[in-house]
């Protein structure tokens, strides 16, 4: 493949769309296609053709944390690439040699799958469209088909789209080429047999950085004014890696060491170097624009604020337009702190834990030199790694570490996932989401949205404010309405929100919005003559429908799995519920029920009960010999007691808060797979002895009660993460005591 030329700018738009034509035309006579452009156009005749120009390989999922190469992300059905400006960016810089299209083995009907042609060409369209220089036959071109996609919500956890492998023409990688390794581990179609295999992935976090960015980055450190021309000297001559170890050092050292030196103490001369270094920076790390600095200027109201900035790659420039405006707006400005995290410093992707992946670190915002050489040394200690952010675990340590604060302001990448999303009930304060990277066509991160509205807080672009975000979750995290039509939700899929552990995907289906039947008022509705056929639903959604009571015909749907009958006015559950027998997930939330009839235990496969917001004042009985239950959210009910819980030996989530509980009972400690447990805001003044048996809790909130003690041998909870007292009665010496047991939970009183 030829080299591609660069063409400097030139003012004359003919002439340049000249040089741009004899450009184009080189490359067509020089370099042979792949595809021709009539094949292309014709996909009706020429689909088989077109297929077998591929190698056909099938796996079981395609691994999206490898590195030497970039994933163009698509929805499952779509050939329009959400991220299609980051080659757009690269493609100058590197030299492709491998695409791969990567599909769903879905639909597969009486074991037969059908190539969707029309789909196959649109895509490579679309991708010739962005660079027809991708159309080249000595690029390898495989067309993938993942087959753990049994049904529609497995097809939309898998990647979709395409991904371009390629070299680096002046600089290497430190890790050998992973396209090799993966490309080994794929099994080629033969004969109809087709093994499942596992892509390896790759466990060092530096391997997406080459040594070029890194010699870049070490350039830019040297430069600063609180770096010694001796120590610059003495590390000319040495190799990269013991240049950045050498340079951590220092910087360990001086922010150890020291003064406090405050903006309003610094001279003129001191304040136009601190400028001149951060435009400095700019200049060598730009953002794409200035969303930072604009929303920053549009809010001189935020007071007393704690920032927290991603700081990883792309980032880097939004994070210096804090600082750059903080030193300008010194006297005014409202920042109190920033908290800089890079997802582990360099810790393997394979050891991140959610909630301890750490690279977590928090300056006073006055002390400009010290935020400086903090920010110089998060960048040594963390330069790359998957996609996915700890930015939950950032803010919860931010608000530790700085507990007195007005605002809570977190500087966020749109492209990244979060990688703890599922801690986000633990924030109990609006977080404004200062959104970088953002495309209003592609839409918004899905994870920031969760967390913007599940928070209270809002989303901050170039030139809007979305607050009061009108948008709505179930319990478990899936999307159930978006009445906000400001904004769009971005179609990538994330890993972690507190449905995905339900094998369930974020969007739910139901076969009455298949078939457009609307269902504003059921009761006035003959479902009888309806499109669809009622023994045939699985899934039904009837939520904000102002029923009084659940339909007769309902009762009828054997064969539904997932029932969402929230926001309505319901205040009585029929016992012909015991006809439902094959339901999974239920969610009666916000309505007005007393009493939830036993006869639900006909339905023996449930894992999910949402009854939150209702009129309960006892713990339903019908639940207490389910062996399957994963979930049980009973919050915001008038409950007084809990007992008979001791069967439940699958429970892993327990939410009891905002009832009248007064005490639980010692069978609490059977439920071994519990690892969240609310019990906030009710009237407990002890825990059962038993409560430490729950050796996988991750999270306890025992806030709003009496508790004067928790009980003995409470460091027995090892896997405890967050424990949340506040608003109790605990002496100072019995936080001393709790503390010392629980060294590495992070506690509030």
């Amino acid at each position: 493949m030829i080299s591609r030329i660069s063409i400097q700018k030139i003012h004359l738009d003919r002439v340049l769309t000249i040089v741009s034509f004899f450009v184009l035309f080189q490359f067509s006579a020089i370099a042979q296609q792949r595809f021709d452009s009539q094949l292309l156009n014709t996909q009706k005749i020429n689909g088989l053709k077109l297929d077998s120009l591929f190698t056909l390989i099938e796996t079981n999922r395609y691994d999206t944390n490898l590195t030497g190469c970039l994933y163009l992300k698509s929805a499952y059905n779509s050939s329009k690439f959400i991220n299609q400006n980051e080659w757009i960016d690269l493609k100058d810089k590197v030299e492709p040699y491998r695409i791969d299209l990567v599909y769903s083995k879905y639909p597969v009907k009486n074991g037969v799958y059908n190539e969707i042609y029309p789909l196959l060409f649109s895509r490579l369209r679309s991708l010739f469209e962005i660079d027809p220089y991708l159309n080249d036959a000595s690029i390898e071109w495989n067309k993938i088909l993942q087959t753990n996609c049994a049904n529609k919500t497995e097809v939309n956890s898998l990647f979709h789209g395409v991904v371009i492998w390629y070299r680096i023409d002046d600089s290497k990688t430190f890790s050998v080429d992973e396209s090799e390794q993966q490309l080994a581990t794929l099994t080629t179609k033969k004969s109809g047999e087709v093994e499942s295999v596992k892509i390896s992935k790759s466990d060092n976090k530096q391997d997406q950085v080459t040594v070029k960015e890194l010699e870049q980055s070490v350039r830019n450190i040297k430069s600063f004014s609180f770096i010694p021309d001796s120590l610059v000297r003495s590390l000319s001559s040495k190799p990269i890696q013991d240049q950045i170890l050498i340079l951590k050092n220092h910087l360990e050292k001086e922010l150890e060491t020291e003064p406090e030196r405050p903006l309003s103490k610094a001279t003129k001369e001191e304040l136009l170097m601190y400028k001149k270094e951060i435009e400095d920076f700019l200049l060598k790390f730009p953002a794409e624009d200035s969303v930072v600095i604009n929303v920053f200027d549009r809010h001189p109201e935020w007071k007393n604020s704690l920032v927290i900035n991603d700081w990883t790659g792309s980032m880097y420039g939004y994070g210096a337009q804090v600082l750059l405006w903080h030193v300008n707006h010194f006297e005014k400005s409202g920042i109190k702190a920033i908290t800089l995290f890079n997802d582990g410093n360099s810790k393997k992707d394979s050891d991140k834990q959610i909630g301890k992946t750490g690279g977590v670190y928090t300056e006073v915002a006055d002390e400009v030199l010290k935020l400086q050489k903090t920010f110089n040394y998060v960048m040594l200690e963390g330069m790359g790694g998957d996609e996915a952010e700890n930015d939950i675990e950032a803010v919860l340590k931010a608000i530790q570490t700085t507990p007195y604060h007005s605002e809570i302001i977190l500087i966020a990448d749109n492209q990244a996932c979060i990688r703890d999303i599922e801690l986000v009930e633990l924030i109990s304060e609006p977080v404004k989401i200062i959104l970088c990277g953002y495309d209003p066509k592609a839409g918004i991160n899905p994870d920031l949205v969760y967390l913007a509205r599940k928070t209270n807080g809002g989303i901050y672009t170039l030139t809007e404010d979305l607050e009061n975000l009108q948008i709505d979750y179930d319990p478990i995290g899936n999307q159930i309405s978006q009445l906000d039509k400001r904004f769009k939700v971005n179609s990538m899929v994330c890993g972690s929100i507190l449905s995905r552990s339900s094998d369930r995907s974020a969007s739910l289906y139901t076969e009455l919005e298949r078939y457009d039947l609307k269902l504003e008022n059921l009761e006035n509705t003959d479902l009888a003559s309806s499109r669809f056929r009622k023994k045939k639903v699985t899934e039904l959604i009837l939520k904000d429908s102002t029923l009084s009571q659940i339909p007769k015909r309902v009762y009828k749907m054997t064969r539904l799995t997932y029932l969402n009958l929230s926001n309505n006015r319901i205040d009585s559950i029929s016992p012909k519920i015991q006809k439902l027998v094959n339901l999974k997930n239920i969610n009666i939330a916000f309505n007005r029920i007393k009493t939830i009839p036993k006869e639900i235990n006909s339905s023996v496969y449930l894992e999910s009960l949402d009854a939150s917001h209702n009129k309960l004042t006892t713990f339903p009985i019908g639940l207490t010999g389910m062996k399957f239950l994963k979930t049980i959210n009973l919050s915001y009910n008038q409950i007084t007691k809990i007992d008979n819980i001791s069967k439940l030996k699958k429970l892993e989530k327990l939410n009891l808060s905002n009832n009248k509980i007064k005490e639980i009972g010692k069978e609490i400690g059977s439920l071994k797979k519990l690892t969240s447990l609310n019990l906030a805001d009710n009237s407990l003044k002890s825990l059962p002895a038993s409560i430490v048996n729950l050796t996988n809790l991750v999270m306890l909130n025992l806030k709003d009660n009496n508790l004067t003690s928790l009980p003995l041998r409470i460091e027995k909870l090892k896997k405890l993460k967050y424990l949340n007292l506040e608003n109790n009665n605990f002496s100072e010496e019995e936080q001393k005591r709790i503390k010392d047991l629980l060294k590495d939970t992070t506690i509030y009183f």
